[in-house]
């Protein structure tokens, strides 16, 4: 509960100031966060995500830090190790 309630939150903080992609791709992480049945196949919805994400900070001109580089790797490569 307290993952759902966390993920309610920041959805409801994102969309506070507007609909807009980054409040959309927060949506849509936070509802595979808020259920524990996510798979293999739900991973366009996290892709979307990353790539609302992305289109975002280029629209706004800003870079990705090291760390954030990471995380989009790691949350691309996931998926192949699900299978084993």
């Amino acid at each position: 509960w307290a993952g759902t309630a966390g993920a309610a939150a920041i959805v409801w903080t994102l969309f506070r100031s507007g609909p807009h992609q980054l409040a959309g791709a927060g949506l849509l992480v936070a509802s595979f966060l808020a259920t524990p049945y996510a798979f293999v196949y739900d991973m366009p919805g996290l892709a979307t995500a990353v790539i609302w994400l992305v289109a975002e900070r280029h629209r706004a001109g800003d870079g990705f830090g090291t760390g954030e580089v990471l995380v989009i790797i790691l949350a691309m490569i996931a998926p192949m190790f699900t299978m084993a």
